[in-house]
């Protein structure tokens, strides 16, 4: 199911079957606006579900998050998705050199709360949903 879309750049899918929220990167220069309403429609769907596996698939995502964002993530949104209970974050890391580092930039302010466990694939991505 489908829980939010920004043609381009991401789209947030619930998995009923498998009980995860996969966050489908294309393009990580996404507004701060657009990023803002993709989180708010994922939490508030987990939480509706009480579910809380997350998968950031950024294989595919190329340019980096703009400062704003970054800061967003760190300042406001980190603290809310702790307090809802998201403790882990299962990324497939992005291919591209950019991304990867804007990638480091988001995942950096999740030292305190919520565990980041990088893949290099989907399947691995399950595979350590599994593991919790």
């Amino acid at each position: 199911m489908v829980i939010y879309e920004c043609p381009g750049f991401l789209r947030v899918v619930f998995d009923a079957d498998a009980e995860y929220f996969s966050f489908e990167w294309e393009d990580f220069s996404i507004s701060l606006a657009e990023i803002k309403k993709a989180h708010k429609a994922a939490l508030s769907a987990a939480v509706a579900k009480a579910c809380f596996r997350y998968v950031a698939q950024c294989a595919r995502a190329r340019d980096s998050l703009l400062p704003e964002v970054v800061f967003w993530w760190r300042s406001e949104w980190v603290p809310k998705l702790i307090a809802a209970g998201v403790s882990r974050i299962v990324t497939v890391v992005p291919s591209s050199t950019l991304a990867t580092l804007s990638n480091r930039d988001w995942q950096r302010e999740l030292q305190d709360g919520i565990e980041i466990i990088n893949v290099a694939s989907f399947e691995a991505a399950l595979a350590a949903l599994g593991a919790s």
